[in-house]
């Protein structure tokens, strides 16, 4: 009996603790260090953009094209790198805390997602200097009008839905975006890369310790304590 209250009261414990901590990092993420974390990531992205000569580069992702003679383009992650998604978390977690692709939908659709501080200056910075921005999401194709819609009417520089690359989209579009960025090295060289999991970059443990000099230069990645394939290394199930 005794056995089975210590058990009882463990369990509850442990679900009040993972809820408290999923609660606090829903408020960070609505707190001024956030903000102003993100704001200096961007900030620092255009610092490294200023220094680099445009007539000498590289491309910095992984899936390169064989040309270098290419028009300069960066690609860009949309949720909890561009788009905070803060109020379809909180919805989320008073409703049981699974997440639904269709309730996820129908929170696109009412384009109440807000920029993440800094985005919208730094990515027009960059079109008026002629550099191509390209959006790469693992949100369904089916969202596309919507999440258009949404990113021009808050101000960032995109023009059509080419620029948009959605999952399913492509037969061979799936949640891993490298080849969506190949298909992109095809068109531009790739200057800087910004996301918040580190599957925006590479979806290769290899690759990315031979390459994670390349964070703070050209790759950059915003913070997102919410949700990420880093829960699932967290909890040793991969």
């Amino acid at each position: 009996m005794y056995l089975k209250l210590i058990i009882i009261t463990l369990l509850v414990l442990n679900i009040s603790t993972d809820s408290i901590n999923e609660n606090r990092s829903n408020q960070w993420m609505q707190s001024p260090e956030y903000h102003l974390l993100c704001k200096q990531i961007f900030e620092s992205a255009k610092n490294r953009f200023d220094s680099l000569d445009l007539n000498n580069t590289h491309s910095v992702i992984l899936e390169k094209s064989p040309q270098e003679n290419l028009p300069l383009a960066i690609i860009t992650d949309i949720d909890e790198t561009i788009l905070s998604n803060y109020e379809f978390q909180l919805h989320t977690r008073k409703n049981g805390g699974k997440f639904s692709y269709d309730s996820f939908e129908e929170y696109i659709t009412k384009k109440t997602a807000f920029p993440i501080h800094g985005s919208i200056e730094y990515y027009n910075y960059l079109a008026d200097k002629g550099i191509k921005v390209i959006y790469i999401s693992n949100r369904h194709i089916s969202s596309e009008t919507k999440t258009f819609e949404h990113l021009k009417e808050l101000g960032f520089p995109i023009k059509d839905k080419s620029d948009l690359l959605l999952k399913n989209e492509k037969k061979e579009w799936s949640s891993d975006k490298s080849s969506r960025r190949a298909y992109i090295a095809k068109k531009y060289k790739i200057i800087q890369l910004f996301g918040d999991s580190l599957k925006d970059f590479t979806n290769s443990k290899e690759q990315l310790e031979k390459n994670k000099i390349l964070f703070g230069k050209s790759w950059f990645i915003l913070p997102n304590p919410t949700y990420g394939s880093w829960l699932k290394t967290y909890e040793g199930e991969e």
